[in-house]
């Protein structure tokens, strides 16, 4: 069943991916107000992108290392039991 289209902004939705960017503004006594450019938007998702990309590659690493640490004996067991846990979600 497709996701309902007046549900399409909700947070639960499964293609749900948004960054909200601050409006940067600076307030003075003359009340003047100074906005960033918006190639700034570029640059501050860049920096967000660079500075999580070596969280996400750790994480990837991580996990590759623990499957690599896996016993093959104990293979069977886990697949069964995903397996098992996976037919209680989808029936």
């Amino acid at each position: 069943m497709p996701w309902s289209e007046k549900l399409g902004n909700d947070v639960n939705a499964p293609d749900a991916f948004e960054i909200r960017l601050p409006k940067f503004t600076v307030s003075t006594c003359i009340k003047a107000e100074f906005q960033l450019p918006l190639h700034a938007g570029d640059v501050l998702v860049k920096a967000f992108i660079d500075s999580f990309a070596g969280v996400i590659r750790n994480s990837i690493n991580a996990g590759f290392d623990a499957v690599n640490k896996l016993k093959p004996e104990n293979i069977k067991e886990a697949s069964e039991m995903a397996q098992a846990k996976l037919q209680c979600i989808f029936g």
